[in-house]
């Protein structure tokens, strides 16, 4: 017989109900899958930490790692939580944000600047 998935994500890991307990545990994935939708919607949260990386400079490869291994978690198409678009929006916008030769510098420096147009300084 086939059981419904326990989590709105649950297929993406390809998990299935415990047969010894009476409620499955989430897998790694599910749980994988909702903290990077938490991720993503926090309401303090930087382009960074929404790809769950440090806020720092870090190589484009890294920068694409992240953003891939987020966006497969969240993926609409592939997570059915009532927030994945939007967490998935946030992520792409976020990849989006620090793509190109200075994104990673402009939000660096909206950051040290305290928000989000550039710093007055008198």
């Amino acid at each position: 017989p086939t059981h419904p998935p326990s989590h709105p994500c649950a297929h993406v890991a390809g998990a299935s109900a415990s047969s010894s307990g009476s409620s499955p545990r989430p897998s790694s994935s599910e749980v994988a899958a909702e903290a990077a939708i938490r991720r993503a919607l926090a309401k303090r949260s930087t382009p960074f930490s929404r790809l769950g990386l440090p806020d720092a400079i870090c190589e484009a490869v890294e920068l694409r790692r992240a953003y891939r291994a987020a966006a497969l978690l969240v993926h609409p198409d592939k997570c059915t939580h009532p927030e994945a678009k939007l967490a998935f929006q946030k992520l792409s916008e976020a990849f989006d944000a620090l793509s190109g030769p200075e994104g990673q510098r402009r939000e660096l420096d909206k950051q040290s600047n305290g928000g989000k147009g550039g710093g007055k300084r008198g």
